[in-house]
């Protein structure tokens, strides 16, 4: 038997091994990086030359080629802090805060992970105050386009939905859309933020807000009963939620009036059932709900018993 052949084949074998070990190394996981990269040092050395000549574009071009280029580089988070922080002294907070987002889905092992969303919170807040412009035409400063606030608080919620922060975003939010008259997605921030953060001290503001907007729709000429009904909803969770507050006096007194309100608009119902639709049977059960109701509203139920006394139906 020849000895010599196996393990010449062993070795072959151990040999292939080896070579495939080198040959198939997987790519380092992502939010790893390399140890020295040495071009990536090189051009932030460059970056910050560009920056002592106040150069500032040639800096963020040099910076943009660290992240593009060098994705793993340790130096990569440094330049995407650095080139957001430029944008924001070019006065392009749009492009700044896209900056500092994508160091936060990037690369949330950085140093500089909390200091992006600090800074984040601090230009989408800056923004809906109206402290925080956009330059257009390199010289008109104007206030910042409403898609890009609602589109930053809401990133501002998401990147920390358990800190503080994010109640925050959503009650800014509620805010801005408030004074703008998008009644809609005003509320819908305020119940984001009473669903998924009761206990926060914003909420029973947020909840009263909710009822509010409900109640000053009804009084600005849309007095849909819908509206109505869920004002009268949101001033009823209110109370159930919050029932100690030092408002909870006013919001009783509130809820009481939308009772009333809801009263009163059944008694409009009725009336229209038996003088245009000349359906007595549906006016006289309309008729009979409010005159059940005096309590809430005792003018409106006088009317209706004077009403069910008139077309012959007995009153209890």
């Amino acid at each position: 038997m020849n000895v010599k052949k196996p393990l010449v084949i062993m070795a072959a074998v151990a040999g292939t091994f080896v070579l495939c070990q080198c040959s198939s190394e997987a790519p380092p996981p992502p939010g790893t990086v390399r140890m020295v990269d040495q071009k990536a040092i090189s051009l932030m050395q460059e970056a910050r030359g560009k920056e002592e000549k106040n150069d500032l574009s040639g800096a963020i071009k040099k910076y943009k080629r660290v992240v593009e280029k060098h994705p793993l580089s340790r130096e990569a988070p440094q330049a995407r802090f650095r080139m957001a922080e430029l944008y924001e002294a070019r006065k392009d907070p749009a492009e700044a805060f896209d900056q500092y987002q994508k160091l936060i889905d990037r690369h949330p092992d950085s140093p500089l992970y909390a200091k992006a969303m600090e800074r984040q919170k601090e230009m989408a807040f800056g923004a809906a105050s109206g402290a925080l412009t956009n330059r257009v035409l390199w010289m008109f400063d104007v206030r910042m386009d409403p898609r890009n606030v609602t589109e930053w608080l809401n990133h501002v919620r998401d990147n920390a939905p358990y800190a503080p922060s994010a109640p925050q975003a959503m009650n800014v939010l509620g805010n801005y859309l408030a004074t703008r008259g998008r009644m809609k997605e005003a509320i819908e921030a305020y119940q984001n933020l009473v669903d998924n953060h009761p206990d926060s001290p914003l909420a029973p503001t947020a909840q009263l807000q909710i009822a509010t907007l409900y109640r000053q729709a009804a009084a600005d000429g849309d007095r849909n009963h819908v509206n109505v009904a869920r004002a009268q909803e949101a001033y009823e969770d209110y109370l159930q939620r919050y029932p100690n507050t030092a408002k909870a006096g006013a919001a009783r007194a509130d809820l009481a009036a939308m009772k009333r309100e809801l009263i009163a608009q059944q008694l409009e119902v009725a009336e229209y059932y038996l003088t245009k639709m000349k359906d007595t049977n549906a006016a006289i059960f309309c008729y009979q709900e409010v005159a059940s109701k005096g309590g809430a509203n005792p003018a409106a139920a006088a009317k209706a018993k004077a009403r069910l006394k008139q077309l012959g139906v007995t009153v209890r």
